[in-house]
């Protein structure tokens, strides 16, 4: 069931009919609080995507030129009177396509892609910039990879000789675009891209949130520590060093947000 914690407390924002239902981004502009997500009334695979404002949910239409009317919602953010929501709409049986909503609207994009999902959505003066997955073709067979879409143009992300990967969040500073994700191969690689450029952390790890403080990069993700059992612990890196990891020994954990506060 859908809900968020503020100072330990847990608000449920789900649908008593919904049979499920997500939150996967959060901001807060002034005193509201905006969170994304999706729900399913009936099955798993018929999801409507939602944001609450506060509490209260607004839904998103889904019905673009070729989708059915379901979609995914998986990030959010507030740029002066307008909210925008990112995510992915159902264009075929199992297939989305990457896609976005300002206000409600639903933006979608002609790059020819085979699927695509967008992931985080922050707004820098006035251009809207999107991190996720693109696979490109369906033949020889599909591979994720990580994909940006800067003013509605797609570009495709780096990974080396890694098979695929995903973009995971997103941030712009001045005229730099930082995004942070994952690769994979035959084991998994943190990374970040300055402006298309990628750094690599270090290898088996999962690069899922950014953060930066001046010329500071810090990112957030996990450390997999048995790739045969698939534990990893939540870990961050300054400039690529190892400042913590949360290695109970016994449990699983992620860092999916990172916040540097002086």
């Amino acid at each position: 069931m859908a809900g968020y914690w503020k100072n330990g407390t847990f608000y449920n924002l789900g649908d008593a009919s919904a049979k499920q239902s997500f939150a996967t981004g959060l901001c807060i502009s002034g005193n509201d609080v905006y969170i994304s997500g999706w729900y399913c009334k009936t099955t798993w695979d018929e999801p409507t995507p939602i944001y609450w404002k506060n509490g209260v949910a607004v839904d998103l239409p889904a019905k673009g030129a070729t989708g059915d009317g379901y979609a995914n919602a998986y990030g959010i953010t507030v740029s002066g009177n307008d909210v925008y929501v990112c995510g992915a709409y159902r264009i075929a049986k199992d297939r989305y396509a990457a896609c976005y909503w300002k206000n409600k609207v639903l933006n979608t994009f002609s790059d020819n892609t085979y699927e695509s999902a967008a992931r985080a959505i922050p707004v820098a003066n006035g251009v809207v910039h999107l991190a996720g997955t693109s696979t490109p073709s369906l033949f020889p067979f599909p591979v994720r990879k990580p994909a940006v879409w800067n003013g509605g143009k797609l570009n495709m992300l780096d990974i080396g000789t890694y098979h695929s990967g995903v973009a995971y969040v997103i941030t712009v500073s001045g005229n730099d675009i930082y995004v942070a994700g994952t690769a994979t191969g035959t084991s998994d690689l943190a990374l970040y891209w300055k402006n298309g450029t990628m750094t690599a952390i270090t290898n088996s790890e999962y690069g899922m949130a950014i953060a930066l403080d001046g010329p500071d990069v810090f990112i957030g993700g996990a450390l997999r520590t048995n790739v045969n059992v698939g534990e990893n612990f939540a870990t961050y890196w300054k400039n690529g060093l190892q400042l913590f990891s949360h290695n109970s020994g016994t449990d699983r954990s992620r860092i999916f947000d990172i916040l540097v506060i002086k």
